[in-house]
């Protein structure tokens, strides 16, 4: 599971290194082939819904054109609901 995955040069900014010097590297099964995931420590936090959630690693990848993504990792020892039709969640 992933804390935070962003585009390539937000990740070397929060970070301070370059993809060669990551702290790992995980290859995933991505859009029908193996992509190398880079994952370095950031130590930031992340706010959502009023909460704070420590985010202590990010990944990226070089080829990596989307927005941030938040993953599933901060939120394991919460519950969030998510009213789609209001366009609202809560975390507890």
């Amino acid at each position: 599971m992933f804390e935070l995955l962003l585009p390539p040069e937000a990740w070397k900014t929060l970070t301070q290194v370059d993809f060669e010097r990551a702290e790992k590297v995980i290859s995933i099964p991505a859009w029908g082939k193996l992509i190398d995931i880079y994952g370095h420590s950031c130590r930031r936090k992340i706010c959502l819904g009023g909460k704070e959630f420590p985010i202590g690693e990010c990944y990226s990848w070089p080829t990596y054109r989307w927005q941030p993504i938040v993953g599933n990792q901060p939120f394991l020892d919460h519950v969030l609901v998510f009213d789609l039709r209001n366009h609202r969640y809560a975390i507890f």
